[in-house]
């Protein structure tokens, strides 16, 4: 159950992150804030029902990528600097303090697995 905490009660702020950084970048190329937000919100919200929907994330990582195009250079930016590997070890750090008396502390430890 400590996986379930982690992944439901620590991914959202996770994906807020993402959210953030993402909007943050927009800004920094001149979009309006609260429409930088709201298109990466969407953007969240596709991939998302792409997956809900039955699709494999890398399938649409993929089909999107045009060769020499925009989201290769910047998949590959993401990729170069880990971005995959510390977000399955920020969920994974966050299953161990689940697990912890910590956890216990919070009322973590043993939760129901639903998001």
């Amino acid at each position: 159950m400590d996986a379930c905490t982690a992944l439901c009660g620590s991914g959202p702020a996770f994906f807020a992150l993402m959210l953030a950084a993402t909007t943050d970048g927009a800004v920094a190329m001149r979009l309006p804030r609260a429409e930088a937000q709201k298109m990466a919100a969407q953007n969240m919200r596709g991939a998302a029902g792409l997956v809900l929907s039955g699709e494999h994330p890398a399938f649409w990582k993929d089909k999107v990528s045009t060769p020499g195009g925009c989201t290769i250079g910047g998949l590959l930016v993401i990729e170069e600097r880990r971005v995959r590997g510390t977000a399955a070890r920020a969920l994974r750090e966050a299953k161990v303090v689940a697990g912890s008396s910590e956890g216990e502390l919070w009322g973590l430890r043993g939760r129901s697995c639903r998001c």
